[in-house]
């Protein structure tokens, strides 16, 4: 997919700070590619904010899992 294919240019912002819950019931594929997209922005956003790589994959999977405590 290239950016030129994008219907709609989304703007997003992520704090390193916060949870993220991943559903993607019902999505199209297209969707889904979008949300991926949007969950490695996240990853970034965490180790920017010195996350390991370890604790960065448990936060990104504990909300994709919706199960967010403990994180």
């Amino acid at each position: 997919m290239q950016f030129e294919e994008r219907e709609h240019i989304v703007r997003s912002a992520f704090a390193p700070d916060v949870l993220y819950e991943w559903n993607i019931d019902g999505l199209s594929e297209y969707e889904i590619l979008n949300h991926f997209q949007e969950m490695i922005m996240v990853a970034n956003v965490y180790k920017s904010n010195r996350k390991t790589d370890h604790q960065v994959a448990h936060i990104i999977v504990t909300g994709f899992t919706g199960q967010l405590k403990g994180w």
